[in-house]
């Protein structure tokens, strides 16, 4: 028994050695190979361009011969927060411009610049990027890349559809620099199981923006060095956004209620704003330092905290701050901080106010631009490049102008998109067209049925099917897009291919996607704006908030109707006028007028809460008066009870009697019963007054000015606090430009914007009279009017024959005449 149990001993020894053994040498080939490959993934790749001659396409993936081995992601808890060493600190700055960014689609790239100071572009420096993917979205082929300064310095497979996933790279010693630069995401997806077109839209990939960041390794107590010499541009212009894409400067100034000081506070949010250059700035105004304000871990990300007031004033405010108060230091323009945090402050001060107001000035003037200053861009480039070209006239801009370059794509759907800005006096919305002329190709495998989408500003505009099979060449092939679909301000047009195949519809399970291109894109494709009419129109809320219209055509300084001793009313003021100077491009002169001095006729901007507006102002902006105890919870103006004795004047009124009332009723009978849209009219309507619901939390108005030069715009909410949180939430920039017609209302809790349209408007002239534009704008009006075209058409003929009648009897001979 014992030598039967010994033997028995040394085989199972034997043969765990051998399983042992075997085990390790199956595992080296793999570990050295996913060592190898781990290794390639850390070596920045530059996608190679190729030509539409069947190739993959510019981004694709070829298929490894070995599959790749599963990248690690790093666990959030490690470097969530950056562990510091003896003489540095880490000072993170968020990256993505706004509260959501989405990779979408099987193609997706973007552009933006993030600006850096000196100090920051010469430390050393890591990319933290946080991002959660579509389930369906395939990880063999489908991956994201990052670039800065067009060096590519991750690329990453898609992944991680279960969570939020973190991947921390170090950026390339010497790839940043001081000032702007350039950060492009671009990212490539592919479905799971499905091949149709539909399943592209389920295809996603949301980046963090609270989770994605850069993090400078700075010195110790010192991520904001302090400034000794006068605050510049580039100081101001890299605060950069906070965890939620947007930018805030948190203005502390004890003594703005004294006097007209909070006029200078206005000034100086125009300054802030046009510097700075976000697409999500907000202000806030108060007295003393809040807990919000007081950030004892050290400074945030696209907050600056802005101290304003003499040095008196400020004594409590540095104390809490934790300040050193050496008053010689302390009165000028220029940049401070906390020595233990790094906190950065921007101080504003002076012995006295008059003092403080001229460094105010000062930094206004860094920013000023005479009225007449014709710009030739939007300035985007701090969230979308390229910056959009204002075009001002007919332009034609090929699509390399535009930022779009040449593309070849293998996949279903390929999305483009490019913009540009119009001027605040563009009258073409009911006339005309402008063109692409589309430099394209496709293979002989996609399938008529497919088509080209062309959207502008989120809205479908128009679409080109594809008729013919075995490919075709397109060769500026003209696309016509609406005139109508275009606003004032920044303008956004995507172009989309739809592409059909016999292989899609097979979409045989297990097969990979092919790499061969159905669909080029050229860049030598153009964009053509033909020559349009140019006149003010009043009320044209779009216009006022992409261009800042009619106050950026005035040389006469904007008035001011507002309660700037409420701290909330202040605020939204200072948010109003930060968005206003930034469509602008340059900072608008104030003429506070207080509630007490009374009413003028000329542009003026009003705001408050709604109980505080003379019923004058809300009747001339369309609101009506009685909205102030329907809207609000005050007592004032509470609405009478329905009234059943009506007067001869109300009951014609109701019945519209006559024969004006009769040929209304008829004309809206017909455009009901043959869906007639509203430019089929004789004149334009009437707009009503308008009373919000209880939802609506912020209200934007505008009408023409009593004395019809101008425009009056309100900004206004039940209360002053609903005032300035509302305010905050509409500067937003996907609220801001969607801002128009004559209303547009916010709701905060559910973020919906809607717009009232313009019926009756009043014109004011921008341009010197010319033929060629009155002829333009005579045409607009006409095409909104079209009834009125067709009795002036009648009336011509009437009067062509009625004088060809005339003359043939006075120079004519008659048939029985010898």
């Amino acid at each position: 028994m014992t030598n039967y149990a010994s033997s028995s001993h040394i085989f199972q020894r034997t043969l765990l050695a051998t399983t042992v053994a075997t085990c390790v040498i199956t595992a080296l080939p793999a570990f050295a190979q996913s060592r190898i490959e781990g290794d390639m993934q850390s070596v920045p790749q530059t996608p190679v361009t190729k030509p539409f001659d069947m190739a993959p396409e510019v981004g694709d993936v070829v298929q490894p011969a070995t599959p790749a081995a599963p990248e690690m992601i790093v666990p959030e808890t490690i470097h969530d927060v950056p562990v510091a060493t003896e003489n540095t600190q880490p000072w993170r700055r968020y990256i993505v411009p706004s509260d959501h960014l989405s990779l979408t689609g099987e193609q997706y790239q973007r552009s933006w610049n993030i600006r850096l100071t000196a100090q920051e572009a010469s430390a050393p420096a890591r990319l933290n990027l946080g991002y959660q993917s579509a389930i369906l979205v395939a990880p063999e082929n489908s991956y994201f890349t990052v670039s800065l300064n067009n060096i590519e310095i991750l690329r990453q497979a898609v992944r991680s559809s279960d969570q939020v996933s973190e991947i921390m790279v170090d950026v390339p010693k010497d790839i940043l620099k001081t000032g702007a630069n350039t950060l492009t995401i671009r990212a490539q997806q592919r479905h799971r199981t499905d091949c149709s077109i539909e399943s592209t839209y389920e295809l996603w990939t949301n980046i963090d923006p609270a989770k994605t960041y850069l993090v400078f390794d700075l010195p110790a107590g010192n991520q904001a060095q302090s400034n000794k010499g006068f605050v510049s541009n580039q100081d101001i212009s890299a605060i950069g956004v906070n965890a939620k894409g947007g930018t805030h400067f948190n203005i502390i100034a004890p003594g703005s209620g004294k006097g007209d000081n909070g006029a200078s506070l206005l000034d100086l949010s125009q300054a802030l704003a046009i510097i700075s250059g976000m697409p999500n700035q907000s202000f806030s105004v108060d007295e003393f330092i809040s807990p919000a304000t007081l950030h004892r871990d050290g400074a945030h990300s696209g907050e600056l905290t802005v101290l304003v007031g003499t040095h008196n004033e400020l004594v409590t405010v540095f104390d809490a701050l934790q300040i050193p108060q050496d008053e010689d230091d302390l009165k000028s323009l220029r940049f401070l901080s906390n020595a233990q945090t790094g906190e950065q402050f921007l101080l504003v001060s002076g012995e006295t106010w008059r003092e403080v107001e001229q460094n105010i000035a000062e930094l206004v003037t860094m920013t000023e631009q005479p009225a007449n200053t014709l710009r030739h861009s939007l300035q985007t480039q701090n969230w979308n490049l390229p910056d959009a070209q204002l075009l001002r006239n007919a332009t034609v801009l090929s699509f390399a102008e535009l930022g779009i370059q040449t593309q070849q794509f293998s996949g279903r759907r390929l999305r483009n998109a490019f913009t540009f800005g119009v001027p605040a006096d563009f009258y073409a919305n009911a006339y005309g067209s402008a063109t692409v002329l589309l430099d394209a190709a496709y293979s002989a495998e996609v399938l008529p049925g497919s088509r080209i989408d062309i959207y502008v500003n989120d809205n479908i505009a128009t679409t080109i099917p594809i008729t013919s099979s075995g490919g075709g060449v397109m060769k500026q092939l003209p696309i016509n897009v609406a005139m109508r679909n275009f606003h004032p301000g920044l303008n956004t047009v995507t172009i989309e291919a739809v592409l059909l195949t016999d292989a899609d519809k097979t979409c045989a399970p297990g097969t990979s996607s092919s790499d061969m291109p159905r669909f080029a894109l050229f860049d030598s494709s153009k964009f053509k704006m033909p020559a349009f009419g140019r006149i003010g129109q009043t009320p044209n809320l779009a216009a006022t908030a992409g261009m800042a219209y009619p106050y950026n055509f005035s040389t006469d300084a904007l008035q001011l109707y507002a309660n700037l001793n409420d701290y909330n009313v202040l605020s939204a003021s200072a948010t109003v006028m930060g968005n206003l100077a930034k469509a602008a491009g340059r900072p608008l002169h104030i003429d506070h007028v207080h509630p007490e001095d009374g009413l003028k006729t000329g542009n003026t901007v009003f705001v408050g809460a709604i109980t505080n507006l003379p019923d004058r102002v809300l009747a001339q902006t369309g609101i009506n008066p009685k909205a102030k105890g329907i809207w609000s919870d005050d007592d004032i103006g509470k609405p009478e009870q329905a009234n059943s004795n009506y007067t001869l004047s109300q009951w014609q009124e109701q019945l519209q009697s006559g024969w004006s009332g009769r040929l209304q009723n008829f004309y809206a009978a017909i455009r009901e019963t043959f869906n007639i849209s509203d430019g089929l009219r004789l004149f334009p309507g009437e707009d009503t007054l308008f009373i919000p619901s209880k939802s609506v939390t912020l209200l934007a108005a505008q009408g023409s000015s009593p004395s019809g030069a101008g425009a009056w715009t309100v900004v206004t909410a039940p209360d002053t606090v609903m005032l300035r949180n509302g305010m905050e939430s509409l500067a937003q920039h996907n609220n801001w430009t969607k801002i128009d017609g004559r209303i547009s209302t916010y709701n905060i809790e559910q973020q919906a914007l809607e717009t009232i349209a313009v019926q009756n408007m009043q014109f004011l002239a921008t341009q010197p009279m010319s033929f060629t534009n009155l002829r333009l704008v005579a045409t607009n009006w006409f095409s909104s009017n079209a009834l009125s075209y067709v009795l002036v058409l009648l009336g011509a003929l009437g009067l062509m024959g009625l004088s060809t009648s005339v003359m043939l009897s006075r120079f004519g001979r008659r048939d029985d005449e010898k």
